[in-house]
């Protein structure tokens, strides 16, 4: 079928934005302007059980089973406390940081795409409106490292 007229489109006329890939699968929730994590959380450790974890049970990879357990259990503690507001300003800013690094650590144990989430913009995913040159940093950093450099964990066997 030939065009109608008005299917055509004036060449002078703004593009819409180009679509952003979103991880949201049903997800969101009344807090997600605000706590953009929440919703974040939700879609990755749905994405991680659908796609991967019967894959490992299969292969009998309980090595990373374990580690997925515990890293899953820290993200539900942090969507949980995200949720109820109970933290200050301090602890909160904490957290979140903390949870993107945990979604970093996650994709990468997983053999996933690292995801650039900003740390101090709540958690929030980069997207093109943002500095190209932060983009590239954090996801540099994110990409090498599975948690904020200078917070390395203390050897709980050498203590």
């Amino acid at each position: 079928m030939p065009p109608t007229p008005s299917a055509t489109r004036d060449s002078k006329a703004q593009k819409p934005a180009a679509p952003v890939p979103l991880l949201k699968v049903g997800d969101e929730t009344p807090t997600s302007a605000e706590e953009p994590l929440v919703d974040e959380i939700s879609s990755c450790l749905r994405e991680w059980h659908s796609t991967k974890l019967h894959e490992f049970l299969l292969s009998r990879r309980y090595d990373v089973l374990d580690k997925l357990s515990s890293l899953v259990q820290r993200l539900d503690t942090a969507r949980r406390q995200l949720l109820h507001g109970v933290l200050t300003a301090h602890e909160l800013e904490r957290l979140r940081e903390t949870t993107v690094w945990d979604l970093v650590h996650g994709n990468k144990l997983l053999s996933g795409e690292v995801i650039v989430r900003s740390p101090s913009e709540k958690g929030r995913v980069m997207t093109a409106d943002d500095s190209a040159v932060e983009i590239t940093q954090l996801q540099a950093m994110m990409s090498l490292l599975d948690e904020k450099p200078g917070q390395q964990q203390p050897d709980t066997k050498s203590l």
